[in-house]
C-alpha cells in the first residue's frame, strides 16, 4: 500500500544541532501521519569539497554516528523506521543528491546549523536545498 499522498521517504537532515533535532521531530510527526520511512544524513565537509559531494565508505566520525544513533533512537520511539546515510563533501550539494537515489518525497532541514559562519559567506546549506531540489523542502528553526 501507498502512504498518503505517496510520501514513502523523507529526507532529514542531521547535524546535531538543535535545529536539526527539531528538523527531525518535524520530520517523524509526517512520517507518522503518512505512513512514511524516514532517511537521515550527516555530511562530513571535506577540504576542497565545495564542487561536489559523494556517499561515504568509509567509518563516520564517532561524533556522527552518535548524532544519527539518537536520531535513529526518536524515530523508533514513534515506530518511524529509520535508515541512515553519510555523505562526504558540500553538505548542499549531497542533500539534494540523496534525495534521488533512493527517490525521497521531501527533505526536511534545520534553518541553521552548525555552519553559520559560512552561511554569512556562501548562503547556506538549506538555502540551497530550498533552492535546487526538485522535491518539496521543509524548512524548520
Amino acid at each position: 500500500m501507498t502512504p498518503a499522498g505517496g510520501l514513502r521517504r523523507i529526507l532529514v537532515a542531521i547535524d546535531g544541532s538543535e535545529s536539526s533535532l527539531r528538523a527531525l521531530d518535524a520530520a517523524i510527526t509526517i512520517a507518522r501521519g503518512c505512513g512514511s520511512t524516514i532517511t537521515g544524513i550527516h555530511c562530513i565537509a571535506e577540504k576542497g569539497a565545495e564542487f561536489g559531494a559523494g556517499r561515504s565508505r568509509e567509518q563516520p566520525p564517532a561524533e556522527a554516528k552518535r548524532f544519527m544513533d539518537e536520531a535513529k533512537t526518536r524515530a523508533a520511539r514513534s515506530g518511524i523506521d529509520f535508515t541512515e546515510t553519510f555523505a562526504r563533501g558540500d553538505a548542499g550539494y549531497a542533500i539534494v543528491a540523496a534525495s534521488k537515489s533512493p527517490r525521497h518525497g521531501m527533505i526536511v532541514i534545520g534553518t541553521s546549523g552548525k555552519g553559520r559562519a559560512r552561511r554569512a559567506i556562501f548562503g547556506g546549506t538549506s538555502s540551497y536545498v530550498a533552492h535546487s531540489s526538485r522535491v518539496p523542502v521543509l524548512l524548520v528553526r
